[in-house]
């Protein structure tokens, strides 16, 4: 799966999940508003895209640095979506749900910065691995926790749903890290193929 197709899903599943059953009235807006947002989103970044090739290093970086914001953006959204759906969640299998949507765009994240840190210069390359410092201790926490949820049949609660909410909230603060990518010429570059962090 590509970051775009990575993207598109975490649009799609956060929309789902402010449509869910019992959402209220105001939920319908959310949606369409998330849902115009998501097309202009996929606007911005095919007119973007055609930047990557511009021959001025300035237009350049800033397709690089746009492109990480709409992925931060929509990266932060699926994330807030998947807490709500945790908030909200009535039994041990709609939390975890939840929490999969979270690893899900962790996932994804982890996907995207891997590449621009193999693209980028030196510099972008330590914002990069720093980036992938933290969503790798966040992840680690994620996985533990869904491995927690899956086995412990009886204990589903509030507990369980407050510590779903603080792990997420560690996923949402990676996942909105800064990695600013300077393309050092049209063709990109080859970088330090690091493996990242495990998926």
């Amino acid at each position: 799966m590509t970051t775009d197709e990575a993207q598109t899903d975490q649009g799609s599943a956060a929309a789902a999940i402010l449509a869910s059953p019992g959402a209220g009235a105001a939920s319908h807006d959310m949606v369409a508003a998330h849902d115009a947002l998501h097309v202009a989103s996929d606007s911005l970044r095919a007119a973007v895209q055609r930047l990557h090739a511009d021959e001025d290093d300035a237009w350049r970086r800033y397709a690089a640095e746009a492109d990480d914001a709409i992925a931060r953006m929509e990266a932060e959204l699926a994330v807030s979506a998947a807490k709500l759906r945790a908030e909200r969640a009535e039994s041990r299998e709609s939390l975890s749900a939840a929490l999969e949507e979270a690893a899900r765009t962790w996932r994804a994240r982890a996907e995207g910065i891997r590449l621009q840190t193999r693209l980028g210069e030196m510099e972008a390359r330590d914002a990069g691995l720093v980036a992938l410092e933290d969503l790798d201790a966040a992840g680690y926490r994620l996985a533990k926790f869904i491995h927690v949820v899956a086995h412990d049949v009886d204990g589903f609660g509030t507990t369980m749903v407050e510590h779903a909410r603080n792990v997420i909230d560690d996923v949402r603060a990676a996942v909105a890290g800064l990695v600013l990518v300077a393309r050092p010429d049209r063709d990109g570059a080859d970088g330090d193929d690091d493996d990242g962090p495990p998926r």
